[in-house]
């Protein structure tokens, strides 16, 4: 892989999961490429993708000396689905949340046994032939979507898509039921927001519920009522406005 000589507290950029523009002193590699990130006095820091044209430069996804491959995604994909696994009882949970998995600048919701993904990066949009076949090795799901929408997108230079990868069992994939703490949604995975439920607002929903007070509830921005139903539960009266 080809070096990018980076600028800053190399303790500081150990613990950051990007590298602005600015702080790059050098790097000859190719847009999209993996790159090892060393500080000007030699210090590794670790592996990320880059992107010159964008503000974050630099990208980590690993702090060992290896390549973004279609392995290393697709293990990371199963390491993350198996820690979710462990706190809910149905399969219906954000699989992988970007950085936050190693996977930088890519999403992956689970709905069952089918799987929503969205890129958000450019290094991620030049191995998206990688992401697929991740996702479809690792959980053999009935169908993938892609939603690679949004400003973040825009911010990598990249234009918006959306795509039925797969879809085996030939699901209604705008009418996609959804399971959450004994609920159940329709969700439109086509046509609907960003990659369909808001998987992420999950325990604000489970907070409001139990917090509520009063009789009525005005919930604003509603979408498809995750945050409604939760006060309905709770018997209060709500107007919901979208």
């Amino acid at each position: 892989m080809e070096r990018a000589i980076v600028k800053g507290n190399p303790i500081q950029m150990s613990n950051h999961p990007w590298v602005y523009s600015g702080n790059i002193l050098s790097c000859n590699a190719p847009k999209g490429a993996c790159v090892e990130v060393y500080s000007r006095k030699g210090v590794f820091l670790g592996s990320a993708i880059y992107n010159p044209d964008s503000s974050i430069a630099l990208r980590f996804y690993s702090r060992e000396r290896e390549e973004l491959s279609y392995l290393f995604i697709k293990e990371k994909l199963i390491v993350a689905d198996k820690k979710r696994r462990k706190h809910f009882n149905k399969p219906y949970y954000r699989v992988a949340f970007s950085e936050s998995d190693d996977l930088p600048g890519l999403i992956v919701d689970r709905y069952g046994d089918g799987f929503v993904f969205q890129i958000n990066s450019y290094g991620m949009e030049v191995r998206r032939e990688e992401v697929i076949k991740a996702i479809f090795d690792a959980f053999s799901p009935s169908f993938i979507v892609e939603k690679s929408e949004g400003h973040a997108r825009k911010v990598e230079g990249l234009k918006e898509r959306t795509e039925v990868v797969l879809n085996e069992a030939s699901y209604n994939l705008s009418r996609i039921i959804v399971e959450e703490d004994g609920l159940k949604f329709y969700v439109d995975l086509i046509n609907g927001q960003k990659t369909g439920f808001f998987y992420d607002q999950r325990y604000n929903r489970a907070l409001i519920e139990d917090s509520l007070k009063g009789n009525y509830v005005l919930d604003l921005f509603s979408y498809i009522g995750a945050f409604s139903l939760r006060a309905l539960r709770k018997g209060k009266k709500v107007f919901a406005i979208d």
